[in-house]
């Protein structure tokens, strides 16, 4: 089965960083050509006047969350402890309900793959897999009881389509359960994830108990490497940003969370750029950033660091687009990202809705900070079509709106922190 793409503005994502106008032609599940004909494809798609875009990576999410509703005004004890309470009075059932939700948002703005947090985690592979969006699971251990627990869930998952397990933690609290999650996912030939340094608070307590500070720790340990995946990474020296960069630790940036929260302040991001880090974006719970959209994501990043800096320069509307696509599927080791011969087919086509052409030299501006004036039109996930005209295919989404919101009701959530 071939697809050609036709007359679309590309984002390519290539080296050369090209926007160019042209076709795009799918082979299967790989992209054949960029910038040809595609007249002996199977089916076209014209994308006449649109943005074709690779597919958006959240590099962190917890989809459970989405039952909890928006931000509140709140403090973040109490966010914590909703969150705590939600994960023990949740069902499998209730999980899967909600993962179907939050899959199907993601997809609806233009997400293709998402590394998601929880306990449970074949339910939402089971969302997943019916939404046709790529998943890393990684399988929350909180106590030495949880181990076995997340062995078998990654003797489980091995092999699965478009699936990647892996282990985590909600934190560095316990040094030896984080010691032996890293030698779990060693074993297991898969990756470890790990919110680091978020709030000051968390920093300071942790030197107070080990000596020393988080990432210095991990250092010592012989914990920074490529298969520990970090998250947040607010409070960070510049020392520990190099001991990132010289353990090749990927880091993902949640700035809209981390402002939700009151971390005090964004991640080093200019800094991680210039050591060599490479850095992703995650959206991290709805409750904590208001939504699935990493493109809001983007642009929240981008007015976060330029008004902490003083300057509108500091963070480039090319690299909101990289941590975007291309950084965030190198953070999460995947073979996508870019839109060039030999890679996966994961892209978005984004419809303006002035209904004016995109221009190339306006497109990642568009793309960082235009908002809703680009809509997700259709997307593709390994070469299938997942979303068509906005409408995603493997979900009815109003009728999972009403699930939710119904179990909402029943879980005592809807008015949550009134």
């Amino acid at each position: 089965m071939s697809l050609a793409v036709t007359d679309g503005t590309l984002v390519t994502q290539d080296k050369e960083r090209r926007v160019i106008r042209g076709n795009l032609t799918i082979e299967e599940n790989k992209i054949r050509e960029v910038g040809g004909t595609g007249d002996s494809a199977d089916r076209r798609l014209d994308a006449t006047g649109c943005l074709v875009i690779p597919g958006l990576i959240d590099g962190y999410t917890r989809s459970a969350y989405v039952l909890l509703g928006p931000p509140r005004d709140v403090p973040w004890s109490e966010m914590h402890v909703a969150m705590v309470e939600l994960r023990a009075s949740l069902t499998k059932r209730d999980l899967e309900v909600a993962a179907a939700l939050a899959t199907a948002n993601m997809l609806a703005s233009g997400t293709t793959c998402f590394l998601d947090l929880f306990t449970w985690e074949e339910e939402v592979g089971r969302a997943a897999t019916q939404a046709g969006i790529r998943a890393l699971l990684a399988w929350t251990v909180e106590t030495e009881e949880d181990l076995p627990h997340a062995r078998r869930f990654l003797r489980k998952m091995r092999d699965r389509d478009r699936i990647l397990p892996l282990v985590g933690l909600t934190g560095l609290i316990d040094p030896d359960l984080t010691k032996a999650v890293a030698e779990l996912a060693h074993a297991g030939g898969t990756r470890w994830c790990l919110p680091l340094a978020e709030r000051r608070a968390d920093v300071y307590r942790f030197q107070r108990d080990a000596g020393t500070r988080p990432v210095e720790w991990l250092e010592r340990e012989g914990l920074l490497s490529p298969e520990l995946l970090a998250v947040h990474c607010v409070w960070l020296t510049l020392n520990e940003i190099r001991a990132l960069a010289r353990g090749q630790v990927p880091v993902v940036h949640c700035p809209s969370s981390n402002q939700v929260t009151g971390a005090g302040g964004p991640m080093p991001l200019p800094e991680m750029l210039r050591e060599g880090v490479v850095v992703g974006l995650g959206t991290d719970s709805t409750f904590l950033s208001g939504g699935f959209s990493l493109r809001s994501v983007m642009r929240a990043c981008g007015f976060v660091h330029r008004g902490h800096r003083w300057d509108p320069t500091i963070v480039s509307v090319q690299a909101l687009v990289d941590l975007g696509t291309i950084s965030g599927a190198r953070a999460l080791g995947l073979g996508s990202g870019s839109l060039e011969p030999g890679e996966t087919a994961d892209f978005v086509i984004l419809q303006p809705t002035t209904g004016l052409p995109v221009e190339p030299g306006e497109s990642l501006s568009l793309l960082a900070y235009g908002g809703r004036t680009l809509r997700v039109r259709d997307v593709v996930v390994d070469g299938k079509l997942v979303v068509e005209g906005g409408a995603v295919l493997g979900f009815d989404r109003v009728d999972l709106q009403e699930r939710v919101a119904d179990l909402r009701r029943e879980l005592g959530l809807a008015h949550l922190g009134d």
